[in-house]
């Protein structure tokens, strides 16, 4: 079977899944709604391919039909996409002519902004694959963190609120006791959020990068605390060094970081850390 691709001087998008209409067209609906950009709106310009032809297309299925790009990139609505509930978006880059094209996905309301872009090369492909999430999808590019200094009687007032089932209870302790401990009325903070955190600890599990530290306390819960804030908001980050306390009495000092709701001061995750052997211990 010969597969074209059309050209129209548009983005295109490849529906190669035909398993479900109402989650394509939920998913077109989604990826062409206006995106504001804080100086205007925008609009994903799409050509929609909904040709049972195309069904089952892969990423090297695509570098064999675009034999000579332009186009230089195609988005494709997957077999993937309708199973996601954020029906995220296969982008192809059909400039590179491999059997194994690179490619990253894009969240349905990012896609103004990555087509836009893509489409007068103001911003190359690599640039969004750079920045996707731990799960490989494009949700718009991290904002510059802003400062905030937190008031110290507040966070401790806030403590008793947190979730004993989301924090540990001994890194509550080494958290209230760091933050007893503080020499200052006012506590820096960054404004943070929390998909991005996730992200940030999930890169780091997975590169073992906390392998020198002597102790860790918390980790596995702050992931998992930050995944289930997901989108709901922004946090605040602080940190401290760990003031001696009965869960760590053993053990090299170290350093506190804490995660509070921006609004309640209520601390979201915990994580402390062991300074690595070696370190001083005082």
């Amino acid at each position: 079977m010969t597969r074209t691709l059309p050209s129209t001087g548009e983005s295109l998008l490849v529906r190669t899944d035909f398993s479900d209409d109402e989650r394509w067209r939920a998913m077109v609906d989604a990826a062409t709604r206006p995106w504001d950009s804080g100086d205007g709106e925008y609009t994903a310009a799409l050509t929609l391919v909904d040709d049972p032809a195309f069904d089952g297309l892969t990423p090297a299925d695509v570098t064999e039909v675009v034999e000579n790009p332009p186009p230089y990139y195609v988005f494709l609505a997957d077999a993937d996409t309708m199973a996601d509930p954020e029906r995220s978006i296969l982008a192809v880059d059909t400039a590179d002519t491999s059997v194994d094209p690179p490619t990253f996905r894009v969240h349905p309301s990012q896609m103004p902004a990555v087509e836009n872009n893509l489409f007068i090369a103001n911003l190359g492909f690599d640039d969004f694959a750079s920045a996707v999430g731990a799960d490989g999808v494009f949700r718009g590019f991290t904002p510059p963190r802003t400062a905030r200094t937190l008031d110290k009687t507040a966070l401790l007032e806030a403590i008793d609120g947190s979730s004993a089932a989301a924090v540990p209870a001994d890194a509550i302790e080494i958290y209230r006791a760091s933050l007893t401990q503080w020499p200052r009325p006012g506590v820096d903070g960054l404004y943070v959020h929390a998909r991005d955190s996730h992200d940030e600890q999930v890169r780091r599990r997975q590169h073992n990068e906390y392998r020198y530290n002597s102790w860790v306390i918390g980790l596995d819960e702050t992931i998992t605390a930050l995944a289930d804030r997901g989108d709901s908001g922004q946090l605040v980050i602080a940190g401290f060094p760990t003031a001696v306390t009965a869960a760590i009495a053993d053990r090299p000092v170290g350093h506190c970081s804490v995660w509070v709701d921006s609004a309640t001061l209520v601390p979201v995750a915990v994580l402390a850390t062991g300074n690595p052997d070696g370190w001083p211990t005082a």
